[in-house]
């Protein structure tokens, strides 16, 4: 059986000779230091040497053919590195004599791309200077008042939309704000908007306290377009205003029909005849109906006025539309003939329970030809919702409602 020896020991990092020989003399058993025999241990020791000079020679010899090759490999490597670092100095030389082309001319280039920009941005603010210009000699010409309303609200109009367009355009371009003479021209702006806004504003109004439709649907879808454009608020002010003032004369024309003269009144209470009473009493009742269509027509026309005017698109289909969406309007979603009639509804209705209650007497010369008063009011609410002779149901059905206390009371 061959002895194994085992060189764990002498591979340790913490070997210590002294240690080491101390083991070896413990292994041949020796009962004292008197006894011990180190010739056997000086012979296992050089087994051991010769032992490792073999292992030596054997990996030396094993790993030679693999060193010897290295060897070449390294010797060819270096032959490569000496070609390589050549070529590698050609091509920084040629690196360097480009870069001394490209740079020289990339600083002049960039200082002309600074240059470039410069000048597109100058020539961007003055071509923008002049299409501001532009839009201010028309705004000047179609701002200028004229005579004729239906020319002078198309010119304001269109002057509206130019004062929106530089508005945007300003704001699109703030460099444009900063020239003095866009400073200058704005602020004479700022007059024509006032002029125009206090002229349109007033023309509304003065529809209000007309008893006939004064304006074409033109000049009035105009008038509310500018408006819309100027300062849409007050133009809701304005058609609030509008509208409450309509309802109450409307209000008032019916009160008026019950307005009895002393000798009417006292023909109607008399026990002898009172036909003329009564004729009277029925001429001031489709008197008043007339004049309440009359109102209404006009309510009729700016509805559909507002519903041909489109300046509020895309939001919006027409003005009439987009006054219905505002959640605090005098509309409250409705159309504009729904609520005068509506309104006039609920004032009727108020006073007929009154009369109801303080003068049967008159109320009974309607209740005796109910079918009359149907026909009076059909006819006026359809001369003045559809203008022509036609009824519309939902208006005759709230107002002939608020009517009921005229009609016969069935048992």
């Amino acid at each position: 059986m061959q002895f194994q020896y085992d060189f764990s020991d002498y591979k340790a990092h913490d070997f210590d000779p002294k240690q080491q020989a101390r083991r070896l003399l413990a292994s041949v058993h020796a009962a004292s230091d008197a006894t011990e025999d180190k010739a056997v241990a000086k012979k296992r020791l050089g087994y051991a040497i010769k032992e490792i000079e073999n292992q030596r020679k054997a990996f030396i010899s094993s790993n030679e053919q693999n060193l010897a090759g290295n060897v070449e490999s390294i010797f060819q490597n270096q032959s490569k590195l000496t070609e390589v670092r050549e070529k590698m100095k050609q091509l920084t030389d040629v690196y360097e004599r480009m870069r001394s082309l490209v740079t020289v001319p990339y600083n002049s280039a960039s200082r002309l791309h600074d240059s470039t920009v410069n000048l597109h941005s100058t020539y961007t603010s003055l071509y923008w200077i002049h299409h501001y210009f532009d839009l201010q000699k028309l705004l000047v010409a179609f701002a200028d008042s004229v005579s004729n309303e239906h020319e002078r609200f198309e010119n304001y109009f269109r002057a509206a939309t130019l004062l929106q367009e530089m508005d945007q355009l300003v704001s699109r371009y703030p460099l444009i704000k900063r020239q003095s003479s866009v400073q200058s021209l704005h602020k004479s702006n700022i007059g024509i908007h006032s002029r125009m806004l206090k002229e349109t504003s007033s023309f509304l109004l003065a529809q209000e306290d007309s008893n006939v439709l004064t304006a074409n649907s033109s000049t009035f879808s105009n008038a509310c377009a500018t408006l819309f454009l100027l300062d849409k608020y007050l133009l809701e002010r304005n058609l609030s205003q509008m509208l409450s003032s309509r309802s109450q004369k409307a209000n008032a024309c019916f009160e008026s029909i019950f307005q009895l003269s002393p000798t009417t009144r006292r023909l109607l209470h008399s026990s002898a005849d009172s036909t003329a009473a009564n004729s009277t009493i029925w001429s001031k009742f489709e008197d008043g109906w007339y004049q309440i269509s009359k109102i209404g027509s006009q309510c009729v026309f700016w509805e559909k006025t507002l519903k041909q005017t489109t300046v509020c698109q895309p939001y919006y289909t027409n003005l009439l539309e987009y006054f219905q969406a505002q959640p605090n309007f005098i509309l409250d979603g409705a159309t504009i003939s729904m609520f005068y009639f509506k309104e006039l509804a609920i004032s009727i209705s108020t006073k007929m329970q009154n009369l109801d209650r303080r003068d049967p007497t008159l109320l009974q010369v309607f209740r005796n030809d109910y079918q009359r008063v149907t026909h009076i009011v059909e006819q006026a609410i359809a001369k003045s919702s559809s203008e022509i002779v036609t009824k519309d149901t939902r208006e005759c059905s709230i107002v002939i409602n608020s009517l009921k206390v005229l009609f016969p009371k069935i048992p």
